[in-house]
């Protein structure tokens, strides 16, 4: 037997057996990988001029707000990726939010009251955080529940991006989701969340209707009969024969995420070869993702656990932040906090691209497969590629 190019096995091993070599730091690679385009699907609103099924290319926040409608959540989605990568090679595809028969909007309520009386025994202040925003009313012994709850309304108002409006009547302060439907709260799993306090001691009382839109004895959206998924499943559809690596979307359903799987299984086969890798946020608890993600199980498929979130997909506030994927659930210990403000965190995946060459050794024992595997690395904002050659040899002898 001829000399084995595998290092450590000598020629005295019998055949036949097959052995690997894997050679790491082999120095940068000659080039740079293409920049990866970013597409999110999600619904619009009718502030939005986007057609449905229709992509758009997005440079900057106001082409969201100008094709989804501010506050939609494809809007929000594209905002905060411009956060962290201004020059994304960013689009965006719209689709009507669930419509007809039975459909629901979900809603939560923030209500002041007194413990007696009229007024607050003292000045102080009331707080509200709203999908991860904070808003501070200052009130004195003049205020009325009315008065504090027309000034909370008035500053959630005036943060257009958030994917709620606010209304208020005698201390009532409701909140209505901007989409209606299932996705922005469906009872049982908090998406748009919300919480209140106020400083003791000033006879004002404040508390929410649950812990987010939908939750508690808040409004629980529903679907109606021309549901979301149908929708997101007619605007995959148009993008079946188009090349975008990351997907985003804002449906977390087991039912709504099913047509993502199947469209990325679809694509990224040998044949059309177009290769995509899909993501989704979830912010209920960990055994019901767990089923979700069992049930969408495929390597090109991530979920990002943030239980609780305050923000809609793809934030954490307590730390926890955990990406599921094939069926099942780790600790991201890469994960900021802020991880909704440094997305890039969770759209740019480490993505191990494979070149095959083969080569003949001629040698009429020994038959040689090289395999170069280049790990490449998203750089944060750049989107720009830091490359790594690495280099695998197999061998099969006969």
């Amino acid at each position: 037997m001829a000399n084995q190019p595998i290092t450590g096995y000598p020629s005295s091993y019998r055949a036949p057996f097959t052995a690997v070599e894997i050679n790491f730091g082999q120095g940068p690679s000659t080039a740079e990988g293409a920049v990866r385009s970013t597409i999110y699907l999600g619904p619009k609103t009718s502030a939005g001029s986007g057609t449905a099924g229709t992509v758009y290319r997005i440079t900057r926040e106001q082409d969201a707000i100008d094709v989804a409608g501010v506050g939609s959540f494809l809007h929000r989605m594209c905002r905060f990726h411009l956060m962290v990568d201004k020059n994304a090679k960013l689009y965006a595809m719209p689709y009507a939010a669930s419509s007809g028969s039975g459909v629901a909007t979900a809603t939560g309520t923030i209500t002041v009251t007194m413990t007696s009386g009229s007024n607050p025994t003292a000045t102080g202040k009331l707080t509200a955080t709203v999908c991860g925003e904070e808003f501070t009313v200052s009130f004195k012994t003049s205020d009325t529940v009315t008065t504090i709850g027309d000034a909370l309304a008035a500053q959630i108002n005036n943060r257009q991006f958030l994917p709620l409006t606010a209304g208020n009547s005698g201390g009532v302060v409701t909140l209505t989701a901007k989409h209606a439907g299932a996705s922005s709260g469906d009872g049982t799993v908090g998406v748009l969340r919300m919480r209140a306090s106020v400083e003791a001691g000033k006879n004002v009382v404040v508390a929410t209707s649950g812990a987010a839109l939908g939750l508690g004895t808040g409004t629980a959206g529903a679907d109606g009969a021309t549901t979301e998924t149908a929708n997101l499943t007619t605007a995959l559809a148009g993008i079946t024969s188009s090349l975008y690596y990351y997907l985003g979307f804002s449906v977390w359903t087991s039912t709504a995420i099913a047509p993502v799987k199947t469209h990325i299984v679809n694509k990224s086969g040998p044949n059309p070869g177009l290769r995509s890798a899909a993501w989704t946020a979830y912010t209920g608890t960990q055994s019901a993702l767990t089923t979700i993600v069992n049930s969408a199980n495929y390597e090109r498929r991530s979920f990002v656990w943030q239980e609780n979130s305050e923000h809609v997909g793809f934030r954490s506030t307590d730390g926890n932040d955990h990406r599921a994927r094939d069926g099942g659930l780790s600790g991201a210990g890469s994960f900021p906090d802020d991880a909704l403000e440094r997305f890039e965190e969770l759209i740019f995946a480490v993505e191990l691209e494979i070149e095959v060459r083969e080569r003949d050794l001629q040698n009429s024992v020994d038959q040689t497969t090289e395999l170069q595997a280049v790990a490449e690395f998203g750089s944060g904002h750049s989107m720009s590629s830091v490359r790594q050659r690495v280099t695998l040899t197999a061998c099969n002898y006969y």
